[in-house]
């Protein structure tokens, strides 16, 4: 079956999504690979879609260490600290393995990931001998282009913009972007997507758009999941990323994120500037009014129990994703008595729903 690879689904998968120079090229190399990995072995098993899958992971991992983008070095380095080598599974002589070039053993990693990812009750022989075959040709074609590929230095440039890193809407754009369409991460984080859809309906009910939430998902992953082959946060590997391009100041601002994932707050009072929140064990949060897509006063009149999560960025606490204002005090008193006589997740979801009277709770976009 023909690819359908082409340039639209090339640019789906990157950082950000604005077109460069050299995504003609390396479309025309995933197409190349597709050739070659749907007449291996696994290709033949797999089928067309696995076969799109490698070739596109494998060009992704080429385009990222031939750019320096930091992805893949990330994770060995940080694989490294934790664990004493590059990579989990192979033996690698570390005299021979250079974390700015490909490598056999890179690959070989990679399509087992894909593959184990999809295949949800087995284990995966890291060193199948039919893996590691096709691996072997996708290397060698990597390998005879490694010197003539292009650097993405548009991309670069974009992203070592440090203007970018002052606002927290366009660090979260990158961090919703990194957990859910690059390649290293995608496959980790489909797997939790679901259970954090069910999360969300089961606060917000259902009067919630399929736009409205998939927005409160993406929310959700970007600032309070973990994920990738490390289970670490999304700030956590962006973080990693702007110190390899040499942006220690914006780094440090990525790591020192904090969050709430969904809870119950009182609201304490407000101004036209800010409000301010009260979670279950008394600590308040200053959110300023601008964090709220629209938030009138008669809102606030009328509502003292607030749904959300939050997110501290640059000091200063942000409403992350979408969000619900409800009447009165009672939803709040219920979840602060639930949560002072247990110990589980702040997200009590049948409290919240049964002292909501079961009623959809409106939502805001923020």
């Amino acid at each position: 079956m023909k690819s359908l690879i082409n340039l639209n689904l090339w640019r789906m998968k990157h950082l950000d999504i604005e077109a460069n120079a050299s995504d003609f090229y390396y479309v025309k190399l995933a197409r190349k690979l597709y050739d070659i990995i749907r007449f291996s072995e696994v290709g033949r098993d797999e089928g067309y879609y696995m076969c799109e899958l490698f070739a596109m992971t494998a060009t992704y991992y080429f385009e990222d260490v031939v750019s320096g983008i930091g992805v893949w070095q990330t994770f060995t380095s940080r694989h490294k600290e934790l664990y004493g080598k590059y990579l989990p599974f192979y033996d690698l002589d570390e005299e021979e393995y250079y974390q700015d070039e490909i490598n056999f053993e890179d690959i070989c990693f990679l399509m087992w990931m894909i593959l184990q990812k999809r295949k949800e009750n087995t284990f995966v022989n890291p060193e199948n001998p039919y893996l590691i075959k096709m691996a072997t040709m996708i290397y060698d074609e990597l390998d005879a282009e490694f010197e003539k590929a292009p650097i993405n230095v548009e991309m670069l440039e974009r992203l070592q913009d440090k203007t970018y890193y002052q606002d927290f809407f366009s660090v979260k754009f990158l961090l919703m972007r990194l957990v859910s369409n690059l390649y290293l991460f995608e496959p980790f984080s489909n797997q939790r997507t679901d259970k954090v859809e069910e999360e969300v309906e089961a606060l917000l009910g259902d009067s919630l758009d399929d736009s409205s939430l998939a927005y409160a998902v993406s929310s959700l992953m970007a600032c309070c999941e973990k994920t990738g082959p490390l289970a670490l946060y999304g700030k956590d590997w962006l973080a990693a990323m702007l110190a390899h391009w040499g942006m220690a100041e914006e780094s440090e601002r990525l790591a020192a994120i904090e969050f709430s994932k969904y809870a119950v707050y009182l609201l304490k009072r407000y101004d036209s500037q800010a409000i301010c929140l009260e979670d279950a064990k008394g600590k308040e949060y200053i959110i300023p009014r601008n964090s709220f897509k629209e938030l009138p006063d008669s809102t606030l009149q009328n509502n003292q129990s607030f749904i959300g999560s939050l997110v501290k960025y640059d000091g200063e606490w942000l409403v992350n994703g979408m969000s619900s204002w409800n009447p009165g005090t009672k939803l709040f008193d219920a979840y602060k008595e639930k949560m002072s006589v247990t110990d589980c997740d702040p997200i009590i979801y049948n409290k919240i729903i049964e002292n909501n009277e079961n009623h959809p709770m409106p939502v805001s976009y923020t």
